[in-house]
């Protein structure tokens, strides 16, 4: 026998919000890291034959422009090129229309995503790790003997010459 209540799907429409909530986060969340990305390969693009100072602080080297670059195109061909053997090797549906999207997925991932992984090692590596420069140790200071100290200073009087006598 059934309910004649229709109370039946409130938990599937919850999960269901959730779920549609946390992809609206996540494309909102790509598509900061893609803008993200332009603008960094816009700056990358303007180091890649000089460093480009932004400030005081932040400088982009030529080597730091061109490999923010180069991952950013490993990355948006090798997203891609999974797909391709997810949909050879094990028979995976891949929808071509999304092309565009995975190869900028690839992007983002390429150049930011693995930005973002070098600097959180950097960040991760003690300071301690890393052999130090050795510096040769100063000369000690020289000490020189301390002069006696002379007699204060004494305006001179009429018999003076009987008090040094």
């Amino acid at each position: 026998m059934m309910s004649s209540n229709n109370n039946n799907g409130d938990v599937g429409m919850a999960v269901g919000l959730v779920v549609a909530g946390l992809a609206c986060l996540a494309l909102m969340a790509f598509f900061a890291a893609a803008f993200i990305a332009f603008v960094m390969t816009v700056l990358a693009l303007f180091a890649w034959n000089r460093p480009l100072r932004i400030g005081r602080k932040f400088v982009i080297t030529p080597e730091e422009a061109r490999g923010f670059v180069k991952r950013g195109l490993a990355g948006m061909g090798l997203v891609p090129f999974f797909f391709v053997l997810l949909d050879v090797l094990l028979g995976v549906t891949i929808e071509w229309d999304f092309l565009p999207y995975m190869a900028l997925f690839g992007y983002v991932a390429g150049s930011l995503g693995i930005e973002v992984l070098m600097a959180e090692m950097d960040d991760a590596v003690p300071d301690q790790a890393w052999p130090q420069e050795q510096r040769p140790a100063l000369p000690e200071p020289e000490t020189r003997p301390v002069a006696e100290k002379p007699a204060p200073f004494r305006y001179a009087t009429w018999d003076d010459e009987e008090e040094q006598a």
